[in-house]
């Protein structure tokens, strides 16, 4: 494919995938036009949610696989702040293993 040469996309396809729902109510997910791998991440209230995959009529997706420690996790990013470093991986990383 060179350059300029348009990419075929069925902009009827519609993917959602569930990150998190959180303890406030919210749900973090990943919405998607054409090709599951192209997405938004988006956080809406749960009714919001709801409403939205109804709207979209998006095909729900499995969640991903543990991947390994979250390094964009809050609790990792406080950790290494406060000097964790090396230990601050290994503490997340023991955390992941036993959920």
């Amino acid at each position: 494919m060179g350059a300029g040469t348009p990419i075929d996309i069925d902009t009827s396809k519609r993917f959602i995938r569930v990150i998190d729902e959180r303890a406030d109510g919210f749900v973090e997910f990943e919405f998607a036009i054409g090709e599951p791998e192209l997405y938004v991440e988006l956080v809406m209230s749960n009714p919001a949610f709801k409403e939205f995959r109804q709207e979209q009529m998006a095909e729900m997706l499995p969640p991903r696989p543990d991947e390994g420690p979250d390094f964009a996790s809050d609790e990792f990013r406080v950790s290494w702040l406060k000097g964790g470093g090396l230990d601050a991986i290994k503490e997340l990383a023991s955390k992941k293993e036993a959920k």
